[in-house]
């Protein structure tokens, strides 16, 4: 009995881990998206150097459509149910962004690459 009150305790403390919190902000669907895109242009900065430009150019624009999904769902939702409140607005806000920066980040690294190319060249 004394370990099962243990457990509870112990559990309380250690939280969800933060790959459950990383999928309650974002899908799978979306990282293994992005996920592949970063290997995409790490595979053709090696393979097909043309590539990168445009891989980079698509991660950046995916990153804005999952986003403008969200923030159309929730216009809706505000339509339907009423008034929110501003904190609900500002969090759901800075969750959504997060999607943008991986957008960014994916774009950065293409970025990263091409400069890598070009001062070998």
């Amino acid at each position: 009995m004394e370990e099962e009150l243990i457990e509870e305790v112990m559990d309380e403390f250690t939280g969800p881990g933060p790959l459950t919190v990383l999928f309650q902000i974002v899908p799978p669907w979306i990282l293994s998206v992005f996920t592949i895109l970063l290997i995409a242009i790490l595979f053709c900065g090696w393979k097909a150097p043309k590539w990168v430009r445009p891989i980079g150019s698509i991660a950046l624009a995916f990153s804005f459509i999952p986003w403008t999904w969200r923030i159309m769902t929730a216009l809706s939702d505000v339509k339907n149910f009423g008034g929110v409140s501003p904190m609900v607005w500002m969090n759901g806000f800075k969750i959504s962004l997060f999607i943008i920066t991986l957008g960014m980040m994916v774009f950065l690294i293409s970025r990263i690459v091409i400069a890598i190319q070009n001062s070998r060249n």
